[in-house]
């Protein structure tokens, strides 16, 4: 009997120290994850930048497609778009676009990038004019989860980190 309990003390004492021990690798993975993604979004910052000019001639097109408007508010698979626009986007590693209508009853356009994935989250492109000076260019607003950083000029690059 004396066996039994002086092995069960150890099973416990080995189950406890894998759990400390993972909960410290984990934590330690998350702390790195912060400044992980604070430099992913600086190359995609750069990226973007290098990239404006033809971002924004898509854009445009996206937004003069009357039969896009029509799926305002739904994920549109890059395939759904122009051949050339897809090609474009493909180079461009977006994933998908989401047209929404804004507060001022205009039009924005968020791209979905295949940039980033868990647990850096995903990181997102979006135009939105309206909302131009709310995230001037280097300007960045933590909402937990959400990390957002100005572009100017309506441009915004964000990330949802959340797991969910």
């Amino acid at each position: 009997m004396h066996m039994n309990i002086s092995k069960k003390f150890n099973i416990q004492k080995v189950n406890k120290a894998l759990i400390i021990l993972s909960l410290l690798i984990l934590s330690c993975n998350f702390i790195n994850t912060d400044s992980k993604r604070i430099e992913q979004a600086n190359n995609y910052k750069r990226f973007f930048f290098e990239n404006k000019e033809q971002l924004e001639q898509i854009t445009e097109k996206v937004l003069r497609n009357k039969k896009l408007i029509l799926k305002s508010g739904q994920n549109i698979e890059i395939k759904e778009l122009d051949e050339k626009i897809e090609e474009q986007l493909k180079t461009l590693k977006i994933e998908n676009i989401v047209i929404t209508k804004n507060s001022c009853e205009t039009f924005e356009v968020e791209y979905r990038t295949s940039w980033t994935k868990y647990p850096i989250g995903t990181m997102y492109l979006t135009m939105n004019v309206c909302e131009s000076t709310k995230y001037p260019n280097g300007s960045y607003v933590n909402f937990g989860f959400i990390e957002v950083w100005g572009l100017g000029e309506g441009w915004i690059l964000w990330v949802d980190s959340d797991f969910i």
